[in-house]
C-alpha cells in the first residue's frame, strides 16, 4: 500500500507530445514482437490459453497499439487512468484499452491479476524498459493490494474481471467517485 501511495503522490502529467506518444506505443508492440516466445509460452502455462490463442491474444494487443500509435488523440487528457485486467486475457486486456488511454495523453496505474505473477512481472518489465515510472507505475499482489488500489482517488477506472470482485472494486471507487 505504500508503494501505491508513494506511486499516486508522484504521478505527473505526461508531458510527452502527440509525436513521441505515438513512437512509445511502437515501442511497446516492438516490445512485444521482441518477446512473443517467451510471451506465448506464459500465456499458455498461466492462463492456459492454446498456442493460437496465445498468438491471437498477443497480436491483438501488438494490432491495439499499432493503431493508437497513428490515432493520437490531441483532446485534453482525463489525467490518472487506473487499470485492473484479468487472468484470462492479461496482455490483451491491459494493452488494448491502455493504447488508447496512452495515445490521449492520459498516465496511468496497473493491476495485473495475481494469478498470472510471470507474465504481470513481464509486463512491468516492458513498462520500465518503454515509460518512465512517473507515467506507469504497476503493482502485483493478492487482493490486499486490489483493495487498497481500487480505493485511491484516481481519474478515471476501467476493470475487466468477475462480478464478485466488480462489486468490491466498484464500492471502493465510488468513495472517491471515480467513474469505472
Amino acid at each position: 500500500a505504500a508503494d501505491i501511495d508513494l506511486a499516486l503522490q508522484t504521478a505527473a502529467v505526461w508531458k510527452a507530445t502527440p509525436v513521441e506518444r505515438g513512437e512509445i506505443l511502437k515501442r511497446a508492440a516492438d516490445f512485444f514482437e521482441k518477446n512473443d516466445g517467451e510471451l506465448f509460452a506464459l500465456l499458455t502455462r498461466e492462463a492456459g490459453k492454446t498456442l493460437p490463442d496465445a498468438v491471437s491474444e498477443l497480436r491483438e494487443s501488438v494490432d491495439f497499439l499499432r493503431y493508437y500509435a497513428g490515432e493520437i488523440n490531441h483532446a485534453p487528457a482525463l489525467g490518472l487512468v487506473s487499470c485492473i485486467s484479468p487472468w484470462n486475457f492479461p496482455v490483451q486486456l491491459t494493452f488494448a484499452p491502455l493504447a488508447g488511454v496512452f495515445a490521449a495523453g492520459n498516465r496511468t496505474m496497473i493491476k495485473p491479476s495475481e494469478f498470472t505473477p510471470a507474465t504481470s512481472e513481464l509486463m512491468k518489465d516492458l513498462f520500465a524498459e518503454v515509460f518512465d515510472e512517473e507515467e506507469v507505475a504497476v503493482f502485483t499482489g493478492g487482493p490486499e493490494v486490489g483493495t487498497a488500489f481500487s480505493a485511491l482517488p484516481f481519474d478515471h477506472m476501467l476493470f475487466t474481471g468477475a462480478t464478485a470482485i466488480a462489486k468490491h472494486v466498484m464500492r471502493a471507487a465510488s468513495e472517491n467517485l471515480v467513474p469505472l
